[in-house]
């Protein structure tokens, strides 16, 4: 097969969507040795993917998405000889001219439609209605977004397969003198460090985190470190302007294990989340996760984390403190985290995208479903 790759989100900087792409392609084109990947990007990259099967190619789009994967991308998959297009950012092009396999993460724009602008979700509902329906496969990260995609577009979830993302390669806990040095460079000597890593989203409740912080301040040294685009109002923003909240918009990938590894706790307060990336990662660097049980933060990390059942700044200081003040209860999570891991590997995941993109035939259609 030649399979097109919609690479709108690879960047040098990623973000979720971005390191979900890089990982199953680095994992996935290992495994077929004699099928040929092209990844269109809008944009060049520092270093881009040396693969022998996978071709990049770079088309410069000025607009945003919906321009780029509609006006550019077909007609470069048609020129390439493509036979089938992987989509992995939630909608596909709305005439993509091959078969095409979606990948839904979530459809936020309907169950938080507070962190879209009105146009942001107008475009997303009609792409998806459009696009999901006619979709020759449909892979969703997580039970939850299976789920979701049911509701609120009519995709029986017998249609979608729910594929697992994977743990971040090399990921483990940072030693003593990289900690040391990581906290340092941010002035967190010797304080409780509570943090956050992600895009400051409404869905996320990072103000609310901030208001726990500050609660739990009455009784020690506690600050807040927040790293990821901030996707929030003036008002929210305005509140997360204190001298004790440390910001950082980007995290280099060099600093990542050391960031997990020097919190105390990581308060990652989602209301809607396919799958949750964050969480995964500080368990792998040896942090327990504050989550809230909805969406599919309760379905994957059960018995691997804490859980608060609402934002509530009272609730969440609470369980904070007496975390805190018993270190010890977060070694049963991480034990079950380890016994669970093996469960989520990119070569895992990267063998189901295999079988999906391979399972799609000339008419649009998956074989077999």
């Amino acid at each position: 097969m030649i399979a097109a790759i919609d690479g709108f989100e690879w960047r040098d900087r990623p973000t979720g969507v971005g390191r979900f792409l890089q990982n199953v392609l680095a994992a996935m084109a290992p495994l077929a040795p004699r099928d040929r990947f092209v990844l269109f990007l809008p944009a060049p990259l520092a270093a881009p993917p040396a693969w022998p099967n996978v071709e990049t190619i770079v088309a410069p789009c000025a607009g945003g998405f919906f321009r780029w994967q509609n006006q550019v991308l077909p007609g470069m998959v048609a020129r390439r000889g493509c036979d089938r297009l992987w989509a992995p950012n939630n909608v596909p092009p709305l005439r993509p001219g091959v078969p095409t396999l979606v990948t839904v993460h979530d459809v936020s724009w309907r169950g938080v439609p507070a962190d879209y602008s009105l146009k942001e979700r107008l475009s997303l509902d009609l792409r998806a209605r459009w696009g999901l329906r006619r979709a020759a496969a449909v892979a969703a990260d997580s039970a939850f977004s299976a789920a979701e995609v049911e509701r609120w577009y009519g995709i029986h979830r017998g249609r979608v397969r729910v594929v697992h993302l994977g743990r971040q390669p090399g990921l483990r806990r940072a030693g003593a003198a990289e900690i040391a040095a990581f906290r340092g460079r941010y002035g967190l000597e010797g304080k409780t460090v509570i943090g956050f890593l992600g895009a400051l989203f409404g869905r996320r409740h990072v103000p609310e985190t901030a208001a726990a912080v500050e609660r739990l301040r009455r009784g020690r040294d506690a600050v807040l470190l927040l790293a990821g685009p901030d996707r929030l109002g003036a008002a929210a923003r305005r509140r997360l302007d204190r001298d004790w909240i440390v910001r950082l918009p980007w995290l280099p990938e060099g600093e990542i294990a050391a960031f997990y590894s020097s919190l105390d706790l990581c308060c990652y307060l989602s209301e809607y989340e396919g799958f949750g990336l964050p969480p995964m990662e500080a368990l792998q660097c040896g942090t327990v996760p504050l989550l809230l049980p909805g969406s599919s933060l309760g379905e994957l990390y059960d018995g691997c984390a804490l859980f608060v059942d609402r934002p509530d700044p009272g609730r969440v200081a609470a369980a904070m403190a007496s975390f805190l003040d018993e270190p010890a209860a977060g070694a049963g999570m991480l034990r079950r985290w380890r016994e669970r891991q093996e469960l989520f590997s990119w070569a895992r995941t990267a063998r189901a995208y295999l079988e999906l993109l391979a399972s799609l035939d000339g008419s649009g259609a998956a074989r077999g479903s």
